[in-house]
């Protein structure tokens, strides 16, 4: 059982490493799809299928049916709302598969294997993290030598797509991998050797955000550090110091980031212009769908296409609040918010109990990110990043567990 445990974590620590190259189809194509769902010979898929297989003789030890239902519950509570707006508008549903949401299910699934797994072994959490850094790292240098580089033409301009993945996915992936990288260095206790390390691999990744010309991350990585400062239990002096630290820091990397012209350019279009890729029209355009089914909303297949009525062509919401708002109805959404409510609360939890800063970073910056991006609730990074922060429940429920002192 041992070695099944030990075959395990390996896989574990693998799909923590393909996480970052999750619509790399290594079989066909260098890309995939990010606004629908995965191609099917991803890595990533790949990866997490097997760490289901390996992870099913632990399932009896791991499983707690609490957790189940703290947070699947209300999850699929939301579910079946959103199935009922699909009955509702049958005339769109062709199979089965047009109303039952198996991709979300599935992911649901690996979440629960995962937490469940961090929870059992809490020790792995600052490995998860260390390993997710480098994971990006990889994606650096894979970058500098050309691997999985490819351009789009998209909102007027050329943007960067690494192994498949849209630009906006990358550029979030890094900033997490940002305020890892900034939690290790302002909190863990490591030789100066090792943070000089990490600010090594900082300065690596801040051009590739720059060259994915994504403004979203950007303001995700700058709120989310402000928001770190705030909440960071230090003293009143240290907090100041740390905040003119950081000031600095912001305008290094600032002017870093506005040596790429594609990325000056979109943010003086956001400055000047007010210019938000078109979602505020989108926006609209969901808000007036779901004015006309507020309690069950259309359903899984209906969403696209009657927000097209409005907006000129079938699309997404661009924010996943208001796509479950439109997809489940206002039921569903408070379903949602419990589960997702639930998540912060844990985050909360760690920081209150142990000390714990990076998972509140990680659920902060991951709300931002949903309510701007589209159709990531079919994205197996999403569901990774609950599953860390569900996992910090690990960190408290044993009180002999000291994160900080784990190396």
């Amino acid at each position: 059982m041992k070695l099944l445990k030990n075959i395990n974590n390996f896989i574990f620590y693998l799909l923590i490493f393909t996480v970052t190259f999750e619509f790399w189809d290594i079989f066909g194509s260098n890309t995939g799809d990010s606004t629908n769902e995965e191609v099917s010979s991803s890595i990533t898929r790949n990866v997490s299928l097997l760490y289901m297989v390996s992870s099913f003789p632990f399932l009896k030890e791991r499983l707690s049916f609490k957790v189940l239902k703290y947070f699947l519950v209300p999850f699929y509570l939301y579910v079946g709302c959103e199935m009922v707006g699909s009955l509702i508008y049958i005339s769109h549903i062709k199979s089965y598969a047009d109303m039952f949401p198996f991709r979300v299910i599935q992911l649901t699934i690996l979440m629960l294997l995962i937490s469940s797994h961090l929870i059992e072994q809490p020790k792995l959490l600052k490995k998860t993290l260390h390993i997710y850094v480098h994971s990006i790292l990889l994606l650096a240098v894979l970058y500098y030598f050309g691997f999985g580089v490819d351009v789009g033409y998209e909102e007027g301009v050329s943007r960067l797509y690494l192994f498949g993945e849209n630009p906006n996915n990358t550029g979030f992936k890094i900033s997490i991998a940002l305020l890892i990288i900034f939690y290790i260095l302002f909190e863990e206790k490591k030789p100066l050797f090792i943070k000089l390390y990490y600010i090594f691999i900082l300065v690596s990744v801040i051009p590739i955000l720059a060259a994915t010309g994504s403004r979203g991350p950007i303001v995700i990585l700058f709120l989310s550090l402000l928001y770190y400062v705030v909440k960071l239990k230090i003293s009143v002096g240290r907090r100041i110091l740390l905040f003119m630290v950081a000031s600095i820091a912001s305008v290094f990397m600032a002017q870093a980031i506005m040596r790429s012209e594609l990325m000056a350019s979109r943010i003086n279009m956001t400055i000047e212009e007010g210019h938000i890729g078109g979602r505020d029209e989108l926006w609209e355009s969901s808000l007036a769908v779901f004015s006309n089914n507020p309690w069950f909303g259309v359903g899984k297949n209906a969403y696209k296409i009657e927000i097209g009525k409005y907006y000129g062509r079938p699309q997404s919401s661009h924010n996943i609040f208001i796509e479950v708002l439109v997809r489940a109805g206002f039921l569903g959404f408070i379903a949602y918010m419990f589960f997702f409510f639930r998540i912060w609360g844990i985050a909360l939890q760690a920081y209150k109990q142990v000390g714990i800063s990076i998972f509140i970073l990680i659920i902060f910056a991951t709300s931002l990110q949903m309510s701007k991006a589209g159709g990531a609730m079919q994205n197996i990074f999403l569901w990774f990043l609950i599953s860390v922060v569900i996992g910090a429940m690990g960190t408290y429920l044993n009180p002999k567990h000291n994160f900080r002192n784990i190396s």
